[in-house]
């Protein structure tokens, strides 16, 4: 009886958990697990984002969130997370030499385009020059390896809402 006891108190448990879990999805709290942007607990906002925000890609709105899913760049439940830097005017290149993306001239860190992935896969590459158009955001990842523009290119800002991080670990 004791063991069918603790059975239903661990499963009332779990659905608590899960069912704050839900609840705390759905007024806007995400979790990140991806190394493209700090780890952390995140706070999905309105729409409206500045350069250098960061913002979340609405799940499956894209070709390039439909392969980092396919892939398993990102696990089934975590949100695609990015920095945007480059908006409507903006010119994006790409200096071979210097293996980096440039905004107007100058460059992002870590942006070097990489023609596999970690599982020796071939990435897409985004077309270069590229002088965003309205309505198109041009997103970049915190890390080498990351999964962003440089791999699918602009974006439309209607797939995204700004995100800002709660806790960092």
């Amino acid at each position: 009886m004791k063991g069918r006891k603790l059975a239903v108190v661990l499963t009332l448990c779990l659905l608590s958990v899960a069912g704050s879990g839900l609840s705390l999805y759905h007024v806007g709290y995400r979790i990140n697990l991806s190394p493209s942007v700090p780890t952390g607990i995140w706070r999905v906002n309105e729409k409206g984002y500045e350069k250098t925000d960061y913002v979340v890609v609405s799940p499956n709105s894209h070709q390039g969130y439909e392969l980092a899913i396919g892939r398993g760049y990102l696990p089934g439940f975590s949100p695609m997370l990015k920095r945007v830097v480059a908006v409507e005017g903006d010119v994006v290149d790409y200096d071979e030499k210097e293996k980096a993306v440039t905004v107007n001239g100058e460059y992002i860190m870590m942006t070097e385009i990489i023609s596999q992935d970690t599982e020796g896969r071939k990435l897409p590459k985004a077309s270069f020059p590229v002088t965003l158009r309205r309505g198109e955001i041009w997103l970049s990842s915190e890390n080498i390896r990351g999964y962003d523009s440089r791999y699918f290119g602009p974006v439309s800002e209607d797939i995204l809402r700004k995100a800002a991080p709660v806790w960092i670990f």
